[in-house]
């Protein structure tokens, strides 16, 4: 690959992307904690007249700054240097300088690092003749790319923080870590000592790509222990977490630039030099993907240090790729990865012109690079089949679908092979070979494998010859280092190392394949994050009435604002879309109401003649433009079936009242559901000491196997912990279970393939209409106890509705789509309901959370195993009830479901004669007549299973159990309960003890 950047340019770009993790140094003081918390006073207005920064910690590096103070710097040597040495550097700056025929003349250029950290906030009042090129380009094209999305809390009462009680939230809406200034102290210490030994040292820009790998591992500890944004509920995106996101767009920018060679920056430039405000639009990213099938890599896996393996290089892959797109041909960051690929922040090449847009793309990125992602890909194995998947330029990041590969359009993507040429020089080798037997390796089913002929008592799958690359997946190196890379991986060490291992020591014959996964389509494109709001309307209208009141103190003439008609989210979809019609006439509304939406909707610069981020003439051009490529646009991904907008003005409501899926905090939610994996893992394996072996672990969830007979304590410990973690977010996020159970022996590979079936389902369930059955606040008044009725009986809910301040409820996380309440059905955002406001009776759309298993005695029965969508429900095939099937079971019912067999309170041997009855009964009465008799067939075969049931099911408690049971029966759980209790968790001792 011939690397289009040279040296100097190189340097620009990762010096640029420095400034940009440097640029909210000042938030980790603790001066910034100081003014941000309860009681504290916001100094931006000090800043702002003293030196024309509007924010006090982006003036940190002025004469007269807020913070820190004199005295500080004054006995802090190594404080001085820094502060300094940002503000200006000769190293530095020449590393910063852009070439002169890239800019119009009278450009400013960057004196020191501290750039983006002066302009980010620079107000009128700041020095023309120091406000460079580079810092508005990040101030513009990096920083509100992604504060427009991640900092939402403007304009809303009830979020600012109390100083005795502030907290770093997780992206569940629980209490990750306190937030206080002398916390920050900590911080500031060590990033100032970070940045010395780093970025001042003498050698630092000798090789800025390493002192930006340095920098980059010592700060992101450091600045995950602060904030981006102090108030509830974005407190959950940290300031490590924000300023990644923004260097990397300021990278890509700037990246851009360079690779522009006919015009540079020079179209974003006015005629003195400075950055032009009115092409502010021009300045647009991409999603790239850099896509294979993990699941089409892994289904062929002989053994589990093969697989194992196999993640271990695709962990190499993943640092590979990124060091090409961050440090060798430096265009983007990586900014998500997972177990099938990354994804890069990207240069958008916006033009007018689309197909000249794509033609910039393609021939700045795609083809100088193609080759050389193809050989990083090459590492898991010459011939793997990957894509190239990218989206169209965006003023802000929410196309995620399409470079992930679930939603690209066939001329956005490109489908490519590793080592192509390497690939078929292999073939035609193997085919040249006359002396020797060949065949496709069994394993990949790509590459030739050498093969013999095998006697009658051998097993094929345990000695047949394997290609090159997947022999060494399984070697003994492979099988040396797979502990250290699972240790790595999961944090823990298992006890056992084999599969038979597994089993013996959990006195079964057979193991069980757990998966846990989410779904990532639906959290990138923001759909899981639809019920997390930001500013629900009551707040918003709050914050409007003390705004109003503190003007009409200040201001004697002024005009109060009525705001008696914003009484809930479906008024305010009202009123936005009376803004839209007058927008859709060519009106402009009046001075009031563009002042007021942009208040209600949480956005300063809509409605303004001067937005840059619109090339269309006029402030109403401009704004619809705006509107639809960006307000809108995120709502896009809703499902009508939702019926969260009746129309545009409800889907600006959303935007005004949502989390937004931003880069950052999708970047801090994928971190979360790691470490939520991790500790998941770690859980397992302490209830089971030790036995499990972990397979892989990614974003989107992990794998591991434990023995059968521990299949019933795994999988109600998952449950549990889910329930805990996720109380706050279940009206949005749903985790799935699956499960393959198989003897010791069994083939891996069959097994391998049952669970990727089991876990198609997962991005296919639909949500379910739940009823409250009853709504319970708890004497804290800090935990909302609700019981649902589902399709599968009752599930109960505990959730968490407290923050770290006991006197401040939350009021953000804990959402559902209410459907219905009192009696009545509900529309538009007014759906979205708070877990406090919910009333018995009350129907919701609740994403379920689902486990499904399957039992493996033979090949054949997975190829059966496909779902397809009924309504609210995803049925399958099921071994009893026939081609009608029966719906993943619900999670949260798992200790009903597996208590369901002791409910009946019969013996085993019992069991098996009844269960055969009810099965014979159902064939022949339902499942193999004639479609015209089976709805009198069906009454039949459950008269007499209430028959059975009556005369089976006795005690004091029996007519609840045998409602309970009748229920289970008839939807085909039943029988699954009993293979599961009495088949898969049986040990050898219970086995004895019901044959003794």
């Amino acid at each position: 690959m011939k690397n289009v950047f040279d040296e100097n340019t190189r340097r620009l770009i990762l010096a640029a992307e420095i400034a940009g993790y440097l640029h909210d140094l000042g938030k980790l003081h603790p001066g910034f904690a100081g003014e941000m918390l309860g009681g504290g006073e916001n100094l931006g207005d000090a800043t702002k007249e003293s030196c024309g920064i509007k924010a006090a910690h982006g003036a940190i590096l002025e004469d007269r700054r807020a913070y820190p103070r004199f005295d500080e710097i004054a006995g802090n040597p190594d404080l001085a240097a820094v502060l300094a040495g940002l503000l200006a550097d000769p190293a530095w700056a020449e590393a910063l300088a852009l070439p002169s025929g890239w800019l119009k003349p009278g450009a400013v250029q960057a004196s020191g690092l501290g750039v983006a950290l002066r302009q980010h906030h620079a107000g009128q009042q700041f020095p023309s003749d120091q406000l460079s090129f580079l810092g508005d380009l990040y101030s513009f094209g990096a920083d509100i790319r992604d504060s427009a999305l991640d900092k939402a809390s403007g304009v809303a009462e009830g979020g600012k923080q109390s100083a005795q009680h502030a907290e770093v939230a997780d992206a569940f809406g629980q209490l990750r870590d306190p937030y206080s200034s002398e916390r920050l102290a900590d911080a500031w210490s060590s990033a100032i000592a970070v940045i010395k030994e780093r970025v001042f040292s003498s050698d630092a820009t000798k090789d800025i790509a390493a002192t930006r790998r340095l920098l980059i591992e010592d700060l992101q500890p450091v600045f995950g222990k602060a904030l981006g944004e102090t108030r509830r509920p974005t407190n959950d995106v940290t300031l490590w977490h924000h300023a990644h996101s923004s260097a990397s767009f300021f990278k890509a920018a700037v990246a851009e630039g360079a690779l522009r060679a006919e015009v540079n920056f020079q179209p974003l430039q006015t005629e003195t030099g400075a950055f032009d405000l009115a092409q502010l639009g021009r300045v647009r990213f991409r999603l790239l993907g850099v896509r294979w099938d993990w699941q089409a890599l892994t289904r062929g896996m002989l053994t589990t240090t093969a697989l194992v393996s196999l993640s271990q290089l695709r962990r190499a892959v993943v640092d590979d790729l990124r060091e090409l797109f961050e440090e060798t041909f430096p265009v983007g960051n990586l900014i998500y990865d997972d177990d099938d690929g990354v994804l890069v922040l990207a240069p958008g090449f916006q033009e007018e012109d689309v197909a000249r847009s794509e033609a910039l793309f393609t021939g700045h990125i795609l083809d100088p690079l193609q080759e050389a992602i193809a050989r990083c890909v090459e590492t898991l194995g010459v011939g793997t089949p990957f894509r190239l998947c990218w989206s169209a330029p965006a003023l802000y990041l929410t196309d995620y679908a399409e470079a992930l590969g679930l939603d690209a359009a066939p001329s956005r993507q490109r489908h490519l092979q590793a080592g192509e040429e390497k690939f078929r020089a292999l073939w035609q080798t193997a085919n040249a070979e006359q002396d020797r037997l060949m065949q496709i390796c069994p394993q990949c089913g790509r590459r030739p494998a050498e093969t013999r002929e095998y006697a009658l008592t051998e097993s094929r799958s345990r000695v047949q010859s394997l290609c090159d690359d997947c022999s060494s997946l399984a070697d003994r190196d492979a099988r040396r280092v797979r502990g250290r890379h699972l240790y790595a991986e999961f944090g823990f060490s298992s006890s056992v190392n084999t599969l038979e291992e597994l089993a013996k020591e959990g006195e079964s014959s057979r193991v069980a394949l757990i998966s846990v996964q989410v779904d990532a389509g639906a959290i990138a494109s923001g759909t899981a994050m639809i019920t997390q709001l930001a500013r629900p309307v009551a707040l918003i209208r709050s914050a409007l009435e003390v705004q109003d009141e503190k003007q009409a103190a200040n201001t004697p003439k002024h005009k109060r604002t009525d705001l008696s008609w914003l009484v809930d989210s479906s008024a305010l979809g009202e009123w936005f879309e009376r803004i839209l019609a007058h927008l859709r006439e060519g009106k402009l509304p009046g001075k009031h109401d563009v002042n007021l939406a942009r208040n209600l909707l949480g956005e300063e610069y809509w409605l303004r003649d001067s937005d840059g981020r619109s090339t269309a003439a006029g402030a109403v051009g401009k704004a619809l433009e705006v509107a639809e490529g960006f307000f809108l646009r995120e709502s896009a991904a809703l499902p009508d079936e939702w019926q969260l907008a009746r129309h545009d003005g409800d889907r600006l409501a959303l935007f005004a009242m949502r989390k937004h899926a931003s880069p950052a905090r999708l970047q801090r939610l994928w971190d979360d559901l790691r470490d939520l994996w991790k500790e998941l893992a770690n859980e397992v394996a302490g209830t089971l000491d030790g036995r499990l072996l972990p397979l892989t672990l990614d974003a989107r969830g992990l794998r591991f196997i434990v023995s059968a007979a521990d299949a019933n304590a795994t999988v109600a410990t998952i449950g549990r912990l889910l329930a805990q973690r996720l109380s706050k977010v279940r009206g949005g996020l749903a985790a799935h279970v699956s499960c393959a159970v198989m003897r010791a022996k069994f083939p891996l590979y069959i097994a391998l393939d049952v669970l990727g079936r089991l876990d198609a389902r997962v991005p296919q369930v639909p949500r379910q209409t739940w009823r409250v059955e009853s709504a319970r606040t708890t004497a804290s008044g800090r935990v909302v106890d609700l019981v649902w009725e589902t399709p599968q009986g009752l599930v109960a809910w505990q959730v968490d509705t407290a923050t770290g301040d006991p006197a401040q409820i939350d009021r953000w996380h804990p959402h559902v789509i209410a459907t219905t309440r009192a009696g009545k059905p509900v529309t538009g955002p007014r759906r979205l309901t708070h877990v406090l406001d919910l009333l018995p009776g009350d129907e919701a759309l609740v994403p379920p959370m689902t486990f499904d298993f399957m039992v493996l005695e033979g090949s054949a029965r997975r190829h059966q195993l496909a779902y397809r969508r009924d309504g609210e429900e995803l049925r399958r095939p099921h071994w009893v009830m026939g081609e009608v099937g029966r719906s993943p079971l619900l999670l949260e019912g798992f200790a009903e479901f597996s208590r369901l067999v002791a409910d009946s309170r019969w013996e085993t041997s019992k069991i098996k004669g009844l269960q055969g009855e009810m099965v014979e009964t159902y064939e022949k009465w339902v499942r193999d007549v004639p479609a015209a008799l089976r709805p009198a067939g069906q009454d039949a075969w459950q008269a007499h299973l209430r028959n059975m049931l009556l005369r089976y099911v006795t005690g004091e408690d029996a007519p609840a159990r045998r409602e309970r049971l009748f229920k289970a029966i008839i939807d085909g759980r039943f029988f699954d309960a009993v293979e599961w209790t009495t088949f898969v968790s049986r040990t050898h001792r219970s086995f004895s003890e019901e044959n003794a």
